[in-house]
């Protein structure tokens, strides 16, 4: 299987949104490595082959800073880093 990489700087949300159902990003990566204690493997398998859909996220307090705080974590992990 090839891996393909999706430049996403210039997508809109929706698109963004889009995107992250055709392939597997980091919040998925942790998931499946069984490190995130609210999604299992097998709900990511689900959710990725359609079989179920993704909850939506879009009212929730953390994912509501984990966007808007984005940039900033980015920067600062690169500087540490």
């Amino acid at each position: 299987m090839a891996t393909v990489l999706t430049e996403t700087r210039n997508m809109d949300r929706q698109e963004w949104l889009a995107a992250r159902t055709q392939g597997i990003g980091g919040s998925d990566a942790a998931a499946i490595a069984g490190l995130n204690p609210w999604v299992s493997p097998v709900q990511v398998w689900l959710e990725k082959t359609g079989q179920i859909e993704s909850p939506d996220l879009s009212g929730n307090e953390s994912v509501y800073w984990g966007t808007v705080l984005e940039d900033v974590v980015a920067r600062e992990f690169a500087r540490r880093t």
